[in-house]
């Protein structure tokens, strides 16, 4: 398993892993709600604050960070 930040290229089967797990997590019950984790978890992406797990070129975990000034939370 390789732990990495993600990219861009990664947001497809990041995706796919929330909905097999979209059941468990309030608000992610819609596809206009499913299209606004997308755009958010990009923007997380985009600023390098989005971490995932991949085995066999398949995304089977990941997290998001926010990033302050020194550092993470």
């Amino acid at each position: 398993m390789d732990i990495k930040l993600a990219e861009i290229k990664d947001i497809d089967g990041w995706m796919q892993l929330v909905n097999k797990m979209k059941d468990s997590f309030p608000g992610l019950e819609t596809k206009e709600a499913l299209g606004e984790h997308r755009n958010t978890v990009s923007d997380f992406i985009s600023r390098e604050e989005a971490i995932c797990a991949i085995t066999e070129n398949k995304v089977v975990g990941f997290s998001v960070l926010k990033r302050y000034s020194n550092g993470y939370l």
